[in-house]
């Protein structure tokens, strides 16, 4: 029961909070390069295994028969997982979670790189 009352809990307080608008547009940040990996993963997904270079993408991609589905699910997933950690970590230490989505909008931008010139480096 502890558990439902803190959902409960959880999402009226969402409903009332007020957002920071640099996590939230940190947020759609990271969202929109990650919906972009979606997209171009499943578009190529044909010969993804010749160009993927996550060992564990590749791990997951071989075990569900060189479909994307598992792979693309298991990135979603840890998607929802970071945001959680962030926002976790936005209760505690809000400088903290300011660093850590500058650190992961960091990191999307290079993979954002990656897509447009990455093929020009390999």
């Amino acid at each position: 029961m502890k558990l439902f009352s803190s959902i409960k809990k959880y999402l009226t307080d969402m409903r009332t909070a007020k957002y920071d608008k640099f996590i939230l547009l940190g947020f759609i940040w990271i969202w929109l390069i990650s919906m972009l990996d979606h997209y171009a993963t499943i578009k190529l997904q044909h010969d993804i295994l010749e160009n993927e270079k996550n060992p564990l993408g590749t791990f997951l991609i071989n075990i569900d028969s060189g479909s994307v589905a598992l792979f693309m699910t298991v990135k979603m997933i840890c998607l929802w997982f970071i945001a959680c950690i962030i926002i976790s970590i936005y209760q505690e230490n809000k400088v903290r979670a300011y660093l850590c989505i500058v650190a992961l909008g960091v990191c999307q931008l290079l993979l954002l790189l990656y897509f447009i010139w990455g093929h020009h480096l390999l």
